[in-house]
């Protein structure tokens, strides 16, 4: 049976991050109905340079308790994060970076990668893939790719365990070039 996560568990996630070095503006929402499932809700907007407000990702957490024996019950915790738009600088993923690495350590996690990006910053996308390949080993990822992943959001789409496609949806991969001078 899912479970709606408590305002102890959201205090004690504020506190966490909150103590920890993190985007200035977080938004945190407690009620918010996911496929009839109660949850968390985590983003991180700010204004781009024109001005226009910027979502560079969101993350949808929630958890059961499931049953491993009489009155003994194990927390499964299932996150689901949005990148529907460009991977920009790492500054603006730093709370995301915080909730992966403490979430995904934890066996039984499943996180879903849900993608529509035109790719973005090479650094950034390292990081989050370094995050999820140093998950523990009991975590499921899958990743689905809505509407297209090109570039960085291509290698994003290819670190699950389970990926999968929408019919119309667009795959763009591209050779990297260097130069060393």
């Amino acid at each position: 049976e899912k479970k709606v996560v408590t305002d102890q568990d959201l205090k004690n996630l504020e506190e966490s991050l909150n103590s920890e070095k993190s985007e200035k503006e977080v938004d945190i929402y407690k009620e918010c109905d996911v496929e009839n499932q109660m949850g968390v809700h985590f983003s991180s907007p700010f204004d781009d340079s024109d001005g226009k407000n910027y979502e560079p990702w969101q993350l949808f957490l929630r958890y059961n308790d499931v049953p491993v024996g009489e009155n003994e019950y194990e927390r499964h915790y299932e996150m689901s994060l949005y990148i529907y738009n460009e991977i920009v600088d790492s500054e603006r993923y730093i709370t995301l970076f915080q909730i992966l690495k403490r979430y995904l350590a934890i066996a039984g996690t499943t996180l879903t990668i849900n993608i529509d990006s035109v790719g973005g910053d090479l650094f950034t996308l390292m990081n989050l893939v370094n995050i999820i390949e140093n998950a523990n080993a009991d975590t499921k990822v899958i990743t689905v790719v809505d509407g297209q992943a090109c570039s960085a959001g291509f290698v994003l789409a290819c670190v699950g365990d389970e990926i999968h496609i929408g019919e119309y949806a667009i795959l763009m991969a591209h050779s990297l070039h260097s130069t060393v001078s």
